[in-house]
């Protein structure tokens, strides 16, 4: 004969082939009680204290404990990664800050390497990006920003817009009369910050 109980949790169980005096056990809380007897406050009472508190039932040990191992470890893993990339920042920023300051330090002084760079960049690219433009317009640049453009005749007449600038980081000085190489070529020179050298394309002693 079907019996139908109702469990303290309040889940409706139903027994099909069950006859009262029978233990039953309800399946969603575990209480046990006896079918056609009232549920006694103290058998309720025993199946809450058995339920762990602060979680479900059903959880698994293991998970807990891994979930807790996990929670331990994760703000040390977060720590260490920031501190990686506060590392690898700052290294970075150290780096730039030297090569920074090596380039000033090289600005200011007239070493006997930049020198050699800016004779050679008057005597050579630009001399002859400016013989170049008088081969096409029948005369020299008013200045060297010309070098750069593209017109209706040729051009540009110098590739590179650095070779403008001096090794101590100053626009070349331009002359297109050019008095110091006797009017037959404009005068293109510069002058060292430190020493106050003057290079320049014109022949050495003039």
């Amino acid at each position: 004969m079907a019996q139908t109980v109702q469990c303290a949790c309040g889940k409706v169980l139903e027994f099909s082939k069950a006859q009262q005096g029978d233990i039953g056990q309800c399946p969603a809380c575990g209480n046990r009680f006896t079918i056609g007897a009232p549920i006694s406050s103290a058998a309720i009472q025993d199946q809450i204290d058995s339920i762990p508190r602060g979680k479900p039932a059903n959880t698994n040990e293991d998970e807990i404990d891994s979930r807790r191992v996990r929670n331990i470890e994760k703000p040390w893993r977060i720590s260490f990664l920031n501190g990686c990339m506060l590392l690898a920042v700052g290294g970075c920023i150290f780096t730039i800050m030297i090569g920074y300051s090596w380039s000033q330090l090289g600005m200011v002084g007239g070493g006997d390497g930049q020198i050699a760079d800016a004779r050679a960049l008057v005597r050579g690219p630009l001399n002859q990006a400016c013989d170049a433009y008088r081969v096409q317009h029948g005369h020299f640049p008013k200045s060297l920003d010309l070098l750069l453009d593209k017109d209706a005749v040729g051009g540009p007449y110098l590739e590179n817009p650095m070779h403008l600038i001096d090794p101590w980081g100053v626009p070349f000085r331009y002359d297109p009369k050019g008095p110091r190489n006797n009017g037959e070529r404009p005068d293109i020179w510069t002058v060292t910050p430190h020493e106050g050298i003057e290079i320049g394309n014109w022949p050495r002693g003039q």
